[in-house]
């Protein structure tokens, strides 16, 4: 099954907050519309985060 992820999801992957181990699971093969896509990076921008969404394993193709 393919999991659609949120952006609060991403990001409480990318900060190992509780939960992400969950999130971490269903990331193989899991997808992210542009939409939460385009939140993640802004909040990444909005705190001066260095990593990349793809850092956290998601992959923009």
């Amino acid at each position: 099954m393919t999991a659609v992820l949120d952006a609060s999801a991403v990001l409480a992957l990318i900060y190992r907050e509780p939960g992400h181990e969950r999130v971490a699971e269903q990331l193989p093969g899991a997808v992210l519309c542009t939409v939460n896509y385009s939140e993640v990076v802004q909040k990444l921008a909005q705190l001066d985060h260095p990593a990349p969404v793809e850092a956290a394993g998601v992959v923009v193709s």
